[in-house]
């Protein structure tokens, strides 16, 4: 399977019209036999090791680990432009279809043409949307305001996993959106 992307190199001076495209492939770090990049990440630092990545090969790099082929991007545009649902879909692969195969069609399980993903999609989106986020904001500024002062707590001497942090606080702050979402069976 090969991977490329497509950017426009526009020049207002140039000949170059806005629908010829240069193809260039995306970067990779070198891979190793048998295990590609698996080496190139530090699960205990995973994200430290994802930036650590992009400052080397850019916003768009792929990497080849045991078990899968991975894309990543970095920053607001490449990330808006994949995640556009005219041009990309979901897909099950490698666990989620394991946990397809034992649990059915559900929410994180259901493929994009199949009627419990619209479900989830249209029960989902009003709390998640930006509306639904809006509201959300008065909880995430009380929990980003406590965020800070466990950090300054800790003092300038510790170091801050913010990932961490991130994850453990973001349960709190989406728990409320789920609270009207979560009777809702999806799959049933």
């Amino acid at each position: 399977m090969s991977y490329s992307h497509s950017s426009q190199l526009i020049d207002e001076s140039s000949s170059i019209q806005p629908q010829d495209k240069v193809e260039l492939p995306i970067p990779q770090p070198p891979t190793h036999f048998l295990t590609g990049n698996l080496f190139d990440i530090n699960a205990a630092e995973f994200a430290e090791s994802i930036y650590k990545l992009v400052k080397i090969y850019g916003p768009i790099f792929k990497l080849e680990l045991p078990s899968r082929r991975l894309v990543i991007v970095s920053g607001y545009e490449l990330f808006k432009d994949a995640c556009d649902e005219a041009r990309f879909e979901k897909t099950t692969l490698g666990n989620v279809e394991e946990v397809r195969n034992v649990l059915g069609d559900g929410l994180f399980t259901a493929k994009s043409d199949e009627k419990n993903w619209f479900v989830a999609h249209r029960t989902l989106m009003p709390s998640f949307g930006p509306l639904g986020i809006r509201k959300m904001f008065p909880q995430m500024m009380d929990i980003a305001s406590q965020l800070i002062l466990k950090w300054d707590r800790m003092g300038p001497e510790h170091g801050i996993v913010t990932s961490d942090d991130f994850t453990i606080s973001s349960l709190p702050c989406f728990g409320g959106a789920f609270e009207l979402t979560a009777i809702v069976q999806i799959g049933v």
